[in-house]
């Protein structure tokens, strides 16, 4: 009896497997081969910072270094403002970049927002062209000063790091005057415009001096940036001669190179008038010397002087 039950159920088995099959070995009949079906990639979800179990720590303090901001509860990460010319598309932008934060950290401007991806550094930008514009001239030139205050964009950023609560507030005084040097340095190669300004009327009343990366003079009635209407740039122009000169630790042998400076209408794009300021060969009073070599440059007063003189005639011929 018992063998007999072994043979049933061996019976049933095969007739299971047999009608699993279509006598090919397993393999499905011609005609009605089963489709590969591709895995789905899996969805990567991006899940809030601070989507964590249990309580949030108070937001970070944030503590003032000297050029960047510290947050004592995350001694190794920084935060720091900074704005940059984009001379491509023509835009002043303001970055708020963070270093040494963990990925996962959200960092807002106004009402752009990202979710940093790496941990060393990263940042988000936001396009001031218009704000600038209306800054005053003394954010970016100061008269009885080489330096320059920050200026306050009045805007607002924010900073929720993994585990903490958001932390809120205004992005801190920025300096413009590189940014906005680099910025009018693009009349170059056509009109320079601030998003927002009113139609240039045709008169020209202000000139802005650039050199080194900086603005160096401005002059004129101009209150804000936007009132620029000439601008004058400098380019070094060959070497007009060189000499022995004697410095306290003995002498040394100078490079005197003349200054190219061409005048341009920030409006139009239109060059002026360009000329060469030789140097007066002159030997100076301190210079950079290495291996009893060294150079000078055209006086900042010439360059200034020469800046000076074309805002009173070309002022004089746009409101003739």
């Amino acid at each position: 009896m018992m063998m007999t039950w072994k043979v049933v159920m061996a019976a049933v088995s095969l007739s299971v497997m047999v009608s699993g099959c279509d006598g090919s070995g397993g393999r499905a009949a011609p005609g009605k081969q089963r489709k590969a079906v591709k895995p789905k990639p899996r969805a990567t979800a991006i899940s809030s910072p601070n989507k964590a179990v249990g309580p949030l720590k108070p937001p970070p303090t944030l503590s003032r270094g000297r050029h960047y901001w510290e947050l004592k509860e995350l001694p190794r990460a920084k935060l720091s403002w900074g704005v940059h010319s984009r001379p491509n598309i023509g835009k002043l932008m303001l970055a708020f970049r963070v270093q040494k934060l963990r990925a996962g950290t959200q960092l807002a401007l106004e009402d752009r927002v990202h979710t940093t991806r790496d941990s060393f550094m990263d940042s988000v930008e936001l396009d001031i062209s218009d704000r600038v514009g209306e800054m005053p001239i003394s954010s970016v030139y100061r008269k009885f000063s080489r330096g320059t205050p920050g200026i306050d964009l009045k805007l607002k950023f924010g900073l929720t790091v993994p585990g903490f609560e958001p932390l809120k507030g205004e992005v801190p005084p920025v300096a413009l005057t590189g940014a906005v040097s680099r910025y009018l340095a693009r009349v170059e190669s056509g009109p320079v415009k601030f998003n927002g300004e009113a139609e240039h009327d045709g008169k020209l009343d202000t000139i802005a001096l650039l050199r080194s990366h900086s603005v160096q003079l401005v002059a004129g009635k101009g209150k804000k940036i936007s009132d620029i209407d000439l601008v004058t740039l400098v380019r070094p122009a060959g070497i007009e001669a060189s000499r022995k000169c004697r410095f306290s630790k003995g002498p040394a042998t100078i490079e005197f190179k003349n200054a190219e400076v061409a005048l341009f209408n920030r409006h139009t794009g239109e060059k002026i008038t360009e000329t060469v300021i030789k140097n007066r060969c002159k030997c100076p009073t301190l210079a950079f010397v290495r291996r009893n070599k060294g150079s000078t440059q055209v006086s900042h007063k010439r360059i200034e002087a020469w800046t000076r003189k074309a805002l009173v005639k070309y002022r004089a011929r746009s409101k003739s």
